[in-house]
């Protein structure tokens, strides 16, 4: 079999990797095909080079892996293909891992029992131009499993390296990772990063980073430090002893973080504590990005502590302190929403349970 992996925005690589990598393993044919987007929105479908290396790449091809929709112009330009698998790269609090337009491909693979109630009902039925509803093979969340690994001194390790740290730091390591949307603002980097005893690492959104590359070295002059929004999350979820995010899917990613950076403690789910930022009321339909009815949302008093945009100074500090002196007040509640939004189904070997499903 063959399969054309396509990454409509750059980040969408490391959702698609291990993916790739399994039908790789099993024998199969994969190319990959990147679009180089002209702006931090760009999904490909008007740039004639990206269609011109898709119907190349596609030429006997039976599967195409993609991270998101939009697939119809997808299906137009390569209409010999078997299958358009959707991964869905995002579990974000914004209700798009539920989106209308996900039905438009013809399998997309279940994260958890959860997910099968909340997809099928909407999704199970033919999109138009079909005459069959898409599958729904139960394997998992693939772009997930790096993420249940149980090594976390190897990753605290990788981590402080990616830096420039010491392996042996001893001090406390809080990731930050927030979206590219408008109510999140440096401020809680910078009250983190005044602390010498504390290292800061931001990941920003891949089109924030786009959007006001100035942002990094004003991090930077904080004293905090910036991980590659291109890498796949797993190693700063890993290595670090809490994390600070908003509303972008990593905070539910992190409910799949086990046991504690400690190497003498390897537990359950929901070992990474969590600081969530609420977006300001007024953002929440005038972005266009946000949908508070999504089945996301309803998790969010089970992760961690939750902090308003508009909070006072200090109250990020202090969350993050309480975090760090009792980091498991929340972890069976965390561990029961990874286990509920994408973990029934999620194993290490998910992937290789996608592949094999789609070309048995």
């Amino acid at each position: 079999m063959k399969f054309v992996a396509f990454s409509q925005l750059p980040f969408h690589r490391w959702c698609l990797e291990q993916a790739v990598a399994a039908a790789r393993r099993a024998g199969h044919e994969v190319v990959e095909v990147g679009h180089r987007p002209g702006h931090h929105h760009d999904w490909w479908t008007g740039a004639e080079d990206t269609k011109a290396r898709l119907q190349r790449a596609a030429v006997g091809a039976d599967y195409l892996l993609a991270a998101d929709y939009p697939f119809a112009p997808l299906r137009a330009l390569l209409p010999s293909l078997t299958e358009i698998v959707s991964l869905r790269h995002s579990l974000a609090s914004r209700g798009n891992t539920y989106e209308p337009e996900q039905f438009e491909a013809d399998a997309i693979p279940v994260f958890s029992e959860y997910d099968e109630r909340r997809l099928i009902p909407v999704f199970g039925r033919a999109y138009p131009g079909s005459t069959s509803p898409p599958r729904f093979p139960a394997t998992g969340c693939s772009w997930a499993t790096p993420v249940l690994s149980t090594d976390r001194p190897g990753a605290r390790a990788a981590l402080l390296d990616r830096v420039g740290l010491r392996h042996d730091d001893p001090r406390p390591v809080v990731a930050v990772a927030t979206t590219w949307n408008p109510w999140t603002s440096l401020d809680a980097v910078r009250e983190l990063a005044a602390d010498p005893e504390r290292i800061v690492i931001w990941r920003p959104h891949w089109a924030a980073a786009w959007r006001r590359p100035g942002e990094l070295d004003e991090v930077r002059s904080f004293g905090a430090f910036v991980d590659d929004p291109l890498e796949h999350p797993a190693t700063l979820l890993l290595g670090s002893d809490v994390l600070v995010g908003d509303v972008s899917g990593i905070v539910l990613l992190a409910t799949l973080v086990r046991g504690a950076a400690d190497p003498t403690v390897v537990g359950p789910l929901g070992g990474l504590p969590v600081v969530m930022i609420d977006p300001d009321p007024s953002a929440l339909f005038d972005s266009g990005q946000l949908d508070p009815t999504g089945p996301e949302w309803e998790f969010r008093d089970r992760i961690g502590i939750r902090l308003p945009a508009r909070r006072a100074v200090g109250e990020i500090v202090g969350a993050v302190t309480t975090l760090l002196s009792d980091g498991d007040s929340w972890r069976g509640l965390r561990a029961i929403v990874g286990e509920t939004m994408i973990g029934t189904y999620t194993t290490p070997d998910s992937a290789d349970r996608l592949i094999e499903a789609l070309t048995r």
